[in-house]
C-alpha cells in the first residue's frame, strides 16, 4: 500500500518506529518535549523572580509578560535516522 499512499504519522512509540523501519509508515513527526520543558521552567522562573520588565507592573497594566504561543520545533523520523529514536 505504501507504493500508493504515504503514511506519515504522529509521536514515536515503538510500534511506529518499527513501522518505520518496516517501510509501511514514511515517517512521523514528534515534539521537541525536553525543548517544551526548558521553556516552560524558564518563563516560571523569570515569571516569580520579576525578570520579565516590559512594564513596571505587569499584573496591574493587565498584561502578561509572557509569549502566547513558543514554537519549540519538530522532528521528522523517517527510515535514516530511526535508529537513534530507539
Amino acid at each position: 500500500m505504501l507504493d500508493k499512499v504515504t503514511v506519515v504519522c504522529i509521536d514515536k512509540d515503538a510500534p511506529t518506529l518499527e513501522a518505520i523501519e518496516a517501510g509501511d509508515i514514511y515517517a512521523t513527526v514528534i515534539g521537541k518535549q525536553y525543548t517544551e520543558v526548558y521553556y516552560a521552567t524558564k518563563f516560571l522562573y523569570d515569571y516569580n523572580h520579576n525578570n520579565l520588565k516590559l512594564v513596571s507592573d505587569s499584573k496591574a497594566a493587565g498584561i502578561s509578560p509572557l509569549p502566547t504561543f513558543v514554537d519549540t520545533g519538530a522532528i521528522v523520523i523517517t527510515k535514516d535516522n530511526v535508529s537513534f529514536f530507539k
